[in-house]
């Protein structure tokens, strides 16, 4: 690709660097998942061991703080967001 530039992290200001940070977090297990089954669309709920996994990244997480959080409408996705420890957002 002509014109492309590669930019040195180093040599961006603290503030540059730290203006937009992503986490993707998935859900955790479902029935459908721990059988491999493809979940896509299907709402379905997590099982014990997913809502753990959920509680171990909400843990994982927990000092770091978020402007904005966004979540899939599926129930198994709101789900992993209410087991997050409540300082973490």
């Amino acid at each position: 690709m002509s014109g492309a530039r590669t930019i040195n992290s180093q040599a961006l200001p603290d503030l540059a660097r730290s203006l937009l940070r992503v986490y993707f977090v998935r859900h955790g297990e479902t029935e459908w998942t721990r059988t491999g089954r493809y979940t896509g669309l299907t709402d379905i709920a997590l099982t014990a061991r997913g809502e753990a996994e959920a509680r171990g990244v909400g843990e994982r997480l927990r000092n770091t703080s978020f402007d904005m959080v966004l979540t899939s409408p599926l129930r198994r996705a709101r789900r992993r967001f209410q087991l997050r420890p409540l300082n973490a957002i």
